[in-house]
């Protein structure tokens, strides 16, 4: 059974809750998990020129599908949601209403 993006990032999340709030670190810890289920050997053990083979064989999920995927999951469940998401809800708040889209 083929594991969902989403399923994978929320699993991360909720162990590592510094991955919330960074892409680079979340990215890093998909792939590993994705490399690991994938070959027996260790994630720090894989060379760059192999690293970009699976990403470009689709064998490792994208940045994109990975950041996607992270949003969607800190929007339908609220214990993925780091620092940064309640301070990005609040500046939301005071940029719309300076740009005129909420009623006074």
């Amino acid at each position: 059974m083929k594991v969902k993006v989403i399923d994978k990032v929320k699993a991360i999340i909720l162990k590592y809750p510094k991955a919330a709030d960074c892409y680079d670190t979340l990215e890093y810890l998909v792939h590993k998990q994705e490399y690991e289920s994938y070959r027996d050997k260790p994630f720090k053990n894989i060379s760059v020129a192999s690293y970009y083979l699976l990403k470009k064989e689709k064998k490792l999920s994208t940045l994109a599908n990975i950041r996607r995927s992270s949003r969607k999951c800190q929007e339908m469940y609220p214990e993925t949601r780091g620092k940064r998401w309640k301070k990005r809800q609040e500046a939301q708040k005071d940029t719309i209403e300076s740009l005129g889209y909420m009623s006074p």
